[in-house]
């Protein structure tokens, strides 16, 4: 089906734009197409022909206020602070960066600074900045001059060269602060990156700067840049920033004398003539440079420290000869540019050039062998020049001062040993003899032969590194940044290789290490090469049987492991476990575990030789978020709890226990769920495993007395957010039960509170989530997926929470307040049909238990109370042949309750496909009058797909309720016989306010839209597809009401209507 509806953002314009020059569709061209369109400038909305324009308002005093009390923190209590506060407030004119830019600054200041900072706001001199109100210009000037240093005014400065919303590469800060002098007592590189990220994080702090999703980067607030730019284009700063429409009448001016740093972005023309006798930096961005530009740029700048051509087309830069010209050039960056060959002599007179970035040039393809004689070099970068082949010998050695050099994704021809020193290309040994002065190496190794027992390896205590053996490379997404950690990565090779002695050093210092395809390596070593490694991948490693050597022998070293933050183990066919008891014990700070397609692996934690099972009450992986576990055909369960019988008594035992059930399988068993009290993730995937996912023991809270209350489940799970299996084929069920006193057996809930998604695929043995006395509670969940599940009868309960329940502290978790009464509540009821559920707060983010009755619906629901913990917002469902229910909605008990039930009002999308036993959507029984508006007052859209036994969709009270609907899609629906079903025969209208299309196709036996007592109102109706319903009436248009005159009607396979007829 073609898309019909198109919404396109235009944000943050500053002029006007013609639709059909940025081929957008305008007018009638396209009925379908919305443009939203922001700009601080609403003249830019009018001419622009904005059909509605809405303006933001700015904050109320009291917003303002509590804005600006989460800045400042606790100063805002001090009573001496107050009264200020209230005026600081005032000046910041409502606008919440005015106000979190100075909120931040005045953090734990003195009331001192307090006065001057209200005195400066109420004396600044306003700027006209176009877009910028003088407010939020002042604010953030102010907050720019407390800053606590000159350099961090030159970091906030230089930010703004770069073009509006760039995601800034912190390493260009460093590199361009470096070559412009900026950090005066940083004595290194590695000194001077250190000092740049601290002074971006004092800026994020303060919002002057503010957090990126790209590694390693930082953004500008575009107002922010304005106020910054305003700033550094005045004296003593200079600055020259330009975009590429701004660009026009450079090559007209003749000089610009009184500039230090100019920022240009787009194509460029530099003419003959220009003067720039002071500029010190000069950067231009993803343009192209005409003939004779770069010539002109070179006579024209002679006291240039930094240039930058980043993602430019030069031409003429390799014959250009004038770069020589550049006596005091300390910093060059030619980063993802193109160009012919550079001329050696050219690049060889930049004596005093201290950084050579070549970063992403595809046309470098050989370097240049006179960078040899740049005796200042400090860093030299041919990251990812993919078409870098040559490398002459001697280089290297000639770079005496070189601190970091990075070369990872580009030269790899590499000669064995140490080379030629008259002819060929340069060698390993030759990188390696620069050692005890280089501080980051970063680069590509054929293999592991390249390196020799004799020679001396990293001798530098301090050096990082990032190095990659074989073909593969960055299995690690920091080594493609600058401020990794010691990263090893293996390929293609022996174990026999990894015990030489050059790369024992290495394994020695790493932090993190990947080894891919390992041939004959049975086990990592036990020693003490691995003491500090965080992070730990393995894949295709045929042979690995251990994870460390000796297990059942010897005893493995305190340190072993211990600092181990992310493990992978990726098809390692002979390994049937990961960890014994002793070595679990020392993964005290692994955050993720991520283990699939070892085909033999049984446990991941497994006793071994003479360990003792009790060792497992000291196994807590408390940092353990995230958990994986995919393809593994044999797996039992994480650890299998009991291995305690002798040969002898095995066999009696086992039966005995078995009996009990205290050998059914989990993935979890209630033996290990107290490992993990900070999951959050797990995810289950290709696992053929006959059991249930969590193994919970509970016992029971007393009154004091012999009566049994409430069942406290195990609180570890407390904080898992996403769960996700799939492709388990012998799973029954998710949750097993087990209670001390079966006999005291109450039908209870199972709650997770923080619980954000939870998705179900391809388990066609899958009957439950839970035991049959007990209901899966989700009200947390916002995105719940459910697909070819075929024996699923219930997918549980979205219960609300008692607002009359106290909200106790964390210390008093255990304690429970059932309000009238120390034993149970007035209207506790052991089915919990029709009465109150208990539910503790969810301040405890505990695993709940709560009353349920039983039924074969998604959601049999007991709602008396407004639900605001009824998070649900996303509800897919496909392919689970026993549902006969979605929302199974039962009001309060008695039918004279003045209670009211708020359900699933957060829902925005239901999408329901191949449910072969589903013949009801809604059912609400007798209590439907007690469901307010807000009931499923978000739902937009509903998709309906081969529910073949589902006669009709909304019932009349149903359908009142959803004011927000937008889209209504029904399909292949065998029985259904009519949209909305009466429920009085009393005349009454029906509104849907904001449908816009409906779209029905193949209902052989639809009748009906809504029966003939209705009066059906669709003000918003824009299209009505019926396609394959031969059944459908006409019928009288004053039953259904459309007053948009855009409506489109199609149909086909049945007798068209005509006029305004529309389908009954």
């Amino acid at each position: 089906m073609g898309i019909e509806r198109i919404l396109i953002v235009l944000d943050d314009a500053w002029t006007e734009l013609g639709f059909a020059a940025i081929g957008l569709p305008y007018g009638d061209a396209h009925k379908g197409c919305k443009v939203l369109l922001t700009s601080r400038d609403s003249d830019v909305c009018n001419r622009m022909g904005s059909q509605q324009i809405i303006a933001v308002p700015i904050l109320t005093a009291e917003e303002s206020e509590e804005l600006f009390r989460e800045m400042v923190g606790e100063s805002f209590n001090d009573p001496d602070l107050r009264s200020i506060a209230k005026d600081v407030v005032e000046e910041c004119g409502g606008l919440p960066i005015a106000i979190v830019t100075v909120g931040k600054a005045l953090e734990k200041k003195t009331k001192h600074e307090w006065d001057d900072a209200l005195n400066q706001l109420r004396n600044s001199t306003p700027v006209n900045i176009p877009g910028v109100n003088d407010k939020v210009y002042s604010s953030i000037k102010w907050s720019y001059d407390r800053l606590e240093s000159d350099e961090a005014k030159s970091c906030l400065l230089l930010c703004c060269i770069f073009p509006e919303d760039y995601d800034i590469p912190i390493e260009y800060l460093v590199r361009y602060g470096w070559g412009g002098g900026y950090f005066s007592n940083s004595f290194t590189l590695e000194d001077t990156r250190n000092r740049v990220h601290s002074l971006v994080d004092q800026l994020q702090r303060r919002f002057l700067l503010i957090d990126s999703s790209k590694r390693e980067t930082t953004k500008m607030h575009d107002i922010v840049r304005d106020v910054a730019i305003s700033i550094a284009s005045r004296d003593p700063h200079g600055f020259l920033i330009r975009s590429n429409a701004e660009n026009k009448g450079w090559s007209n001016l003749a000089t610009y004398d009184h500039y230090t740093t100019i920022s240009l972005v787009g194509e460029l023309e530099i003419q003959d003539g220009l003067k720039c006798p002071k500029l010190e930096l000069l950067q231009t961005m993803e343009g192209h440079f005409s003939e004779g530009s770069m010539d002109n740029i070179c006579k024209a700048m002679k006291e240039l420290k930094v240039l930058a051509l980043v993602g430019m087309e030069m031409e003429d830069l390799g014959s250009s000869r004038s770069l020589g010209l550049l006596e005091n050039l300390r910093t060059l960056c030619l980063d993802e540019s193109n160009f012919d060959d550079m001329s050696t002599d050219v690049i060889g007179s930049l004596e005093n050039l201290e950084i050579l970035s070549f970063r992403g040039c595809d046309s470098m393809r050989e370097l240049p062998r006179e960078i040899g004689r740049l005796k200042q070099l400090r860093l030299l970068d041919t990251t990812d020049c993919k078409k870098l082949k040559v490398i002459p010998h001697g280089i290297f050695s000639s770079l005496c001062r070189l601190e970091e050099l990075y070369m990872l994704g580009s030269f790899k021809k590499w000669e064995i040993g140490r080379g030629r020193e008259d002819k060929g290309m340069a060698s390993i040994s030759e990188v390696m003899s620069l050692s005890h002065h280089l501080k980051v190496l970063s680069i590509n190794i054929p293999s592991v032969i390249h390196l020799f027992p004799k020679d001396i390896v990293l001798k530098s205590p301090t050096i990082r590194f990032a190095i990659c053996f074989g073909t593969w490379g960055r299995q690690f997404s920091e080594m493609s940044t600058y401020a990794f950690k010691n990263c090893l990565e293996i390929g293609e090779s022996d174990a026999r290789e990894l015990e030489s002695q050059a790369v024992r050093l290495l394994l020695k210092k790493s932090k993190k290490l990947y080894l891919y395809n390992v041939k004959n390596l049975s086990f990592l070593t036990d020693q003490e090469v691995f003491q500090d490694l965080n992070d730990l991948r393995l894949e295709i490693c045929p042979n690995t049987k251990y994870l460390a050597n000796g297990i059942s022998t010897i005893q493995l070293p305190d340190n072993f492991l211990t600092n181990l933050r992310f493990l992978k183990l990726g098809s390692c066919g002979v390994l049937k476990y990961v960890f014994s008891l002793s070595a679990a014990r020392n993964l005290v700070q692994l955050r993720k575990l991520d283990i699939g397609g070892c085909d033999q692996m049984e446990e991941i934690v497994s006793k071994q030789g003479r360990e003792h099972e009790e060792e497992a009450d000291m196994i807590s992986f408390h940092k353990l978020t995230k958990l994986f576990l995919w393809g593994l055909e044999s797996l039992v369960g994480f650890f299998q709890a009991n291995k305690l019988y002798s040969n002898q008594e095995e066999t009696t035992a086992r039966v005995e226990h078995q009996s009990a059930g205290i050998f059914e399988k989990a993935i979890f068993p209630s033996k290990c769920i107290s490992w993990f009290p900070s999951l959050e993730e797990v995810q289950l995937k290709r696992v053929k495993f006959e059991g249930v996912l969590f193994d919970l023991k509970i016992h029971r809270v007393m009154d004091g007395q012999t009566t049994p209350i409430f069942p406290q489940l195990p609180r570890e799970l407390l904080n898992l957010e996403e769960v996700t299996i799939s492709g388990c084929p012998h799973m029954e069920t998710i949750v097993r039960i087990t209670e001390e006193n079966e006999e005291e057996a109450t039908k209870y809930m199972i709650s997770f509170p923080k619980l954000n998604t939870f998705k179900l695929k391809d388990l066609p043995r899958l009957t439950s989530l839970c035991p049959e006395d007990f209901t899966f509670l989700w009200s947390s969940t916002k995105n719940m997926h459910v697909e070819r599940c075929e024996k699923l009868k219930t997918l549980g309960a979205v219960i609300p929470q008692r607002k009359k329940l106290e909200n106790k502290s964390e210390k008093d978790s255990t304690s429970h307040d059932f309000s009238t009464s120390p034993t149970r509540p007035s209207n506790w009821c052991p089915a919990g049909c029709g009465c109150t559920p208990y539910s503790r707060p969810n301040a405890h983010r505990s695993i709940e238990i709560l009353p349920r009755p039983i039924n074969l619906e998604v959601t049999p629901t007991n709602l008396e109370d407004s639900n605001d913990d009824d998070n649900l917002e996303n509800l897919v469902v496909h392919n689970c042949a026993s549902l006969e229910v979605i929302f199974q909605l039962k009001g309060p008990k008695h039918e004279d309750s003045s209670h009211t039930v708020e359900a699933f009002h957060k829902l925005r999308f239901l999408q329901l496909y191949t449910l072969p036993s589903l013949t009801r959507v809604w059912e609400t029984g007798s209590s439907q009058q007690m469901f307010t508006g807000s009931s499923f007052e978000n739902l937009k859209s509903l998709e309906i797909h081969r529910c073949n036994q589902l006669k009709y969709l909304f019932s009349s009270s149903i359908v009142k309720l959803l004011v927000s609907v937008e889209d209504i899609r029904v399909y292949n629906c065998e029985q259904m016989e009519e949209i909305v079903a009466a429920e009085e025969e009393t005349a009454e209208i029906i509104t849907l306010p904001k449908v816009k299309s409906i779209k029905l196709l193949r209902l052989p036996k639809l009748k009906y839209f809504c029966g003939e007592a209705y009066t059906l109102k669709l003000p918003s109706l824009e299209l009505l597809s019926v396609i394959s319903v031969q059944e459908l009436r006409p019928f009288d248009p004053k039953h259904v009401d459309t007053h948009n005159p855009r409506l489109q009607v199609k149909t086909a396979f049945r007798q068209e209507w005509t006029g305004t007829s529309m389908p009954h």
